[in-house]
């Protein structure tokens, strides 16, 4: 995703991204992505990485059949006269029923395929044909709002409504019957109706599993579960999401995968307080968690650490996980309410306890540090274990770390690298510097300084200091493969002095004093001494003493 245009052409560079993951077609050039091998290649390694592909390959039956048999996902990428293919729509059917939802609207009729879906998933599939299969209703819709159901669109004085929310839209009675009946719409009605407002909760924010778990398979991975406990819905179409697929929950501000539609930070918050003023009492566990955020953080609104508290409090005791979590980094902090450590561990535990990876990693730091509750490594080990197994990239380094040191359990670095790997592999820096630093000194893996210095530019390049200075000294003393030179060095040594790392504001007064990859500077050596000196450096005490008396003699 980081390499430059140039290289994204490069096609051997390419191939070698897309064996060993074939969503990595994604960052690969136009040109490379018409390319009918490297895209075969890809979506035998994972069938998503059809959505990729050019208009052309996805017109391509072989391409689309094979990544339909990696990934019944795949389907939703094809083309439209290939989502009518009646064999390659049977492959996918056969692997997961639910599949057939993906299918034109003529297949969605076919008695064959619905008996197959039936069969594989044990009951009849939610989807169901529209008007327009059957021949009768609206002609072909022009683009404008869209179907909660079947996701056509249309002018929105042409569509119905729902007449309790008012919340989704549907082309044809048929498809708010099923939507009511099994798309999932009838859960949530209910509480969107309470809301008192047309636009839904924005799938840019996240809503517990307890309060909305979806009833019908999510769009995108067709799971009918959701354990992460962060589904969302999109206020444009009404589509539910599960967690896992749920990005625009995670990242923000990105559009509905569906639907393309986007709402930022501060109309979210602005319609949350309109939406709030008028269900004064109805008020829903989401809106005062999102609420929260937004005046802890400013998103928004001012800034009211206070007001923050307040809604937390209300959507932790409404069930909010993803509150009761927040709430409790608030007692941590001290932040609209006083400090209180034993009651953050409690609330991380209860929030713990269903499985929720952030809340384990926290209360995994509170049993490493003995802060709220009483210190016990093995417990931080047991904590750390189950947030990473859940693939939380902060307990993954951690729980390495305590291999690599042996704390609380039998040192072991071939555990702490496979860990390291773990969090290193979802671009977590510290993770990409401590598995460089086993690879440099052999700890866990075959001693490799060129893979070492590679892992080393890479968190470097997402602002880690640490591996700042590592690459600043790998470039000082020409190491893994790197050629000596000191003026790069200097570069990568301010990097991580700027962030107060002591080294290197202490190797950079070296620098400037003997005139090492940069002209020599009394005046900046004295000064990179002294910030060095200031962080306990004993070394650069000694070095300033020595400067000053050399300006004294002069």
């Amino acid at each position: 995703l980081y390499a430059s245009e140039e290289l994204r052409n490069d096609r051997d560079l390419v191939l070698m991204a897309v064996q060993q993951n074939g969503l990595a077609l994604e960052s690969a050039s136009t040109q490379l992505k018409k390319d009918r091998e490297l895209v075969m290649i890809s979506v035998q390694q994972d069938g998503r990485a059809l959505r990729y592909a050019s208009k052309e390959l996805k017109r391509d039956r072989n391409v689309v059949m094979t990544a339909v048999q990696q990934n019944v996902l795949a389907l939703v990428y094809a083309s439209e006269e290939l989502k009518n293919d009646h064999e390659l729509v049977m492959a996918a059917v056969r692997q997961d029923g639910r599949a057939l939802g993906y299918a034109s609207e003529a297949l969605k009729n076919d008695r064959e395929l619905v008996m197959a879906a039936v069969q594989q998933s044990g009951r009849a599939p939610k989807s169901a044909p529209s008007d327009a299969a059957k021949g009768k209703g609206k002609s072909k819709l022009a683009s404008g709002s869209m179907c909660g159901h079947c996701k056509r669109t249309g002018e929105l004085e042409s569509m119905l409504r729902c007449g309790r929310c008012k919340s989704v839209s549907y082309c044809s009675r048929e498809c708010q019957k099923v939507h009511w009946t099994s798309g999932g719409h009838k859960r949530v009605c209910g509480q969107l109706a309470s809301a008192g407002s047309e636009d839904i909760k924005p799938m840019s924010r996240s809503r517990t599993s307890s309060e909305t778990d979806p009833v019908h398979p999510c769009p995108i991975c067709l799971c009918n579960e959701d354990d992460s406990g962060k589904a969302g819905m999109c206020c444009a179409c009404g589509t539910l999401f599960c967690g896992e697929c749920n990005t625009p929950g995670k990242l923000g501000g990105l559009p509905c995968p569906i639907c393309r539609h986007v709402l930022d930070d501060a109309v979210v918050v602005d319609h949350l307080q309109r939406l709030l003023k008028r269900a004064e009492g109805r008020h829903t566990a989401p809106a005062l968690h999102l609420l929260g955020n937004a005046y802890s953080t400013g998103q928004g609104v001012q800034k009211d650490f206070v007001k923050a508290a307040e809604y937390l409090h209300r959507a932790h005791d409404k069930g909010s996980i993803e509150a009761t979590i927040t709430l409790g980094v608030s007692f941590e902090r001290g932040e609209g309410v006083m400090v209180d450590h034993a009651h953050a561990a409690e609330l991380y535990r209860i929030a713990a306890d269903k499985d929720h990876p952030k809340a384990q990693f926290n209360l995994a730091n509170c049993y490493f540090i003995g802060k709220g509750v009483e210190q016990d490594h093995e417990k931080a080990v047991r904590w750390y274990s189950l947030a990473a197994e859940a693939d939380y990239a902060e307990a993954q380094l951690c729980l390495g770390s305590y291999y690599a040191e042996g704390t609380g359990v039998g040192q072991d670095y071939s555990e702490a690298v496979r860990w390291f790997r773990r969090a290193a592999a979802q671009g977590n820096a510290a993770a990409q510097d401590s598995l460089a630093s086993c690879f440099f000194h052999g700890f866990g893996v075959s001693q490799d300084a060129t893979r070492a210095v590679e892992l080393f530019r890479s968190a470097a390049d997402n602002g880690l200091a640490q591996a700042q200075f590592n690459l600043a000294a790998a470039y000082f003393d020409g190491l893994g493969g790197l050629p000596r030179d000191a003026s790069l060095a200097v570069e990568w040594f301010h990097a991580a002095a700027n962030q107060g790392h002591v080294d290197a504001q202490f190797n950079l007064g070296v620098c400037h004093a003997n005139g090492t990859g940069v002209h020599r500077n009394a005046k900046k050596a004295e000064d990179w001494f002294t910030r060095a000196q200031e962080q306990g450096h004993t070394q650069a005490a000694s070095c300033l003493q020595a400067l000053r008396k050399q300006k004294g003699a002069a």
